[in-house]
């Protein structure tokens, strides 16, 4: 599941905060779980946002755990 915070690219000024879950099973014995949330905060007066996002992806039969935190200023 590919995502994108717009935020980060200087789209849109809106306050907004979302939440997306995905689950996949590949097999009987695998299942994949990608768990995302973005959040944006907009001071259209100062002509300046924040926006945070944070990605978790787990696949169940490996070691493979990932986390990825990112927060950004956008003037």
């Amino acid at each position: 599941m590919q995502k994108t915070n717009f935020s980060y690219l200087g789209i849109n000024n809106l306050n907004k905060i979302g939440v997306l879950y995905n689950s996949l099973a590949i097999n009987q014995n695998t299942n994949s779980d990608n768990k995302y949330l973005f959040g944006v905060l907009s001071f259209d007066e100062n002509k300046f946002s924040l926006s945070f996002d944070v990605n978790s992806f787990k696949m169940s039969t490996t070691d493979l755990n990932l986390n990825l935190f990112r927060f950004s200023y956008i003037k």
